[in-house]
């Protein structure tokens, strides 16, 4: 067992399984908002309102993935490096942190200092999408059906079990002091 940095693995276990739960949550709401317009159940207006708030959670929570890896992504094999670092590269390319800045947490523009219009809004959408559908996008975040291996969760998944299995996962006081709040403390993917 190695012995990262006092509880770098521990902490690194932690957040991988908030931002696993942060996807998991954007994906679902999605699914969920699409299945019950389908079932006319939600007007087309307020599926579009609450895509744009799935893609701002996902989006700030890609922008924190960027975040852990740089503050983690060393305790990695070279393997799971590797994967992590075609992720960041999707991230860059797609521009995720310029629709977090620009739609996810601002009102307005910073340059032209007026509201983001909704065409550049839908732009910047299909941008991160890479195309007009959400789904490939979705599925490449996680895959609950047929599980694909090649996906963010589940190389955040994979991190975990790599962690496990050869750090040795020292609990950091802020966690023994905290109520029990820390979804990841007890489980595994």
């Amino acid at each position: 067992m190695k012995r990262a940095d006092a509880t770098d693995a521990y902490d690194a276990r932690l957040q991988a399984k908030e931002l696993i739960e942060n996807f998991k949550a954007g994906f679902l709401t999605t699914v969920q908002v699409v299945q019950a317009h389908v079932r006319g159940d939600v007007d087309i207006r307020h599926v579009a309102f609450i895509l744009r708030m799935t893609m701002s959670w996902i989006a700030i929570s890609l922008s924190k993935f960027s975040e852990f890896w740089a503050r983690y992504g060393a305790l990695a094999s070279p393997d799971i490096a590797e994967e992590a670092k075609s992720i960041l590269r999707v991230i860059r390319d797609r521009k995720v942190d310029d629709f977090r800045n620009t739609v996810a947490a601002h009102l307005l523009d910073r340059g032209t200092r007026n509201p983001v219009p909704q065409n550049q809004v839908q732009e910047q959408l299909t941008r991160i999408w890479g195309g007009n559908d959400p789904q490939p996008f979705l599925l490449w975040l996680d895959d609950p059906i047929d599980h694909s291996p090649h996906t963010v969760c589940a190389t955040l998944r994979r991190f975990r079990a790599h962690l496990k299995a050869n750090y040795e996962l020292i609990v950091p006081q802020y966690v023994k002091d905290a109520p029990k709040l820390y979804l990841a403390e007890n489980e595994d993917d």
